[in-house]
């Protein structure tokens, strides 16, 4: 960004260019550093979503099937997730609330 400013700064600088000149030199400076910002996010995208299925493998011990849409994969990950809650809460004792009331009132 600085680097585009500096040189729209420079190209204003000029007195023997025309103002048409310069909007389109100006014009030419935009267009190349919204490219490289497009480049930039689009990198940056890619990178979220490859951290993202590599989370997702390593918590949920999914194996992505090549073949699987995108709809089939969030279904698979849903499944694990449930299933993984479904662990979560089923292990261990079972404290209701009535549970701890029953065994207050016995002590």
């Amino acid at each position: 960004m600085s680097e585009r400013n500096a040189e729209v700064a420079k190209i204003r600088g000029f007195v023997d260019l025309t103002p048409e000149a310069k909007d389109r030199r100006i014009a030419e400076v935009n267009e190349k550093a919204n490219a490289a910002y497009a480049e930039a996010k689009e990198l940056q995208k890619q990178g979220r979503e490859e951290r993202l299925q590599s989370t997702q493998r390593a918590v949920f011990n999914v194996v992505d099937d090549a073949t699987a849409s995108p709809a089939e994969r969030a279904q698979i990950h849903a499944a694990y997730r449930q299933a993984s809650g479904d662990a979560a809460t089923s292990s261990g004792p079972r404290w209701t609330r009535a549970r701890r009331q029953q065994s207050w009132r016995r002590s």
